[in-house]
């Protein structure tokens, strides 16, 4: 088919000519943030894809006590767990490595608490829990929920009441 003939061809590339696109791959224009962006709160997957596209693939480890020789292949690893976009927050590792690094028992919860002794409980899961933390989410569900449990009970007496009548 002969190019430039048909209208949505035209349509197209006097799309493309627009002055604020020309030369820009993604068709947003400059300093345009989409709405679907979300910055810090993007998942895992992600996270690791803008790595790869910002540093290169990994293509050594650098963990001066490897003892792997010639592995297949290398792994981007985040050394904070918060994962953010500075290059001194990752590291290049073999598979090895990267599972010795991240396999870790945990000894402190996220918010500072040691799991020792009478503050560690493990759940039916085998997850190590934090029993500081436990309670004090407990203590906002049910601050947050009370009037409703208080309702949910005062019916429940006023039914029981109306049975027994």
């Amino acid at each position: 088919m002969p190019k430039g003939i048909y209208n949505h061809s035209k349509i197209r590339n006097k799309r493309r000519d627009t002055p604020w696109l020309i030369g820009n791959t993604n068709g947003f224009k400059k300093g345009y943030i989409p709405n679907n962006y979300k910055g810090d709160r993007a998942n895992y997957l992600t996270k690791h894809q803008w790595v790869y596209y910002h540093f290169g693939k990994a293509d050594r480890c650098e963990n001066k006590n490897c003892g792997y020789t010639n592995p297949k292949r290398y792994d981007w690893a985040n050394l904070s767990g918060k994962y953010l976009r500075k290059r001194e927050d990752w590291i290049r590792l073999c598979p090895s490595c990267h599972k010795k690094m991240d396999w870790k028992p945990k000894m402190i919860c996220k918010n500072g608490h040691k799991l020792k002794g009478n503050n560690l409980w493990i759940n039916n899961r085998g997850n190590r829990v934090c029993k500081k933390c436990k309670a004090i989410r407990a203590k906002e569900t049910y601050e947050r929920d009370r009037q409703k449990v208080i309702d949910r009970v005062n019916r429940w007496r006023l039914k029981q009441k109306t049975i027994k009548r």
